[in-house]
């Protein structure tokens, strides 16, 4: 129960590092409009998490983990826990097959 309401407070409190992050995320993949992008994602995602963070508080921590409004918008309970990068995507790169001397992508 007090770590559902902590998990609130600290969520209320939190919640504006929501823009740097999506900044972050948005120029690592294209570093000119990302900026841009980002910080509008960010100010969506900000009242969101902070509007959680009330349900938490107002609750009092009552809600189970396993039906955690953030999870059900794709957001890690601290907004510390989620991503702060793009994720990496697998670039093609050769490499040999088992016997067959042939070099393929992947």
């Amino acid at each position: 129960m007090a770590t559902g309401f902590t998990r609130g407070v600290v969520n209320v409190v939190t919640s504006p590092l929501e823009i740097p992050r999506y900044i972050s995320i948005d120029s690592s993949q294209n570093p000119y409009l990302g900026p841009c992008t980002g910080f509008g994602k960010g100010v969506f995602s900000f009242p969101i998490r902070a509007i959680f963070g009330c349900f938490d508080i107002a609750s009092l921590g009552s809600i189970p983990d396993e039906q955690l409004p953030y999870t059900a918008f794709g957001m890690e309970p601290y907004v510390w826990e989620d991503t702060w990068s793009a994720p990496e995507e697998r670039s093609p790169r050769l490499h040999k097959e088992n016997e067959d001397n042939l070099w393929i992508f992947w």
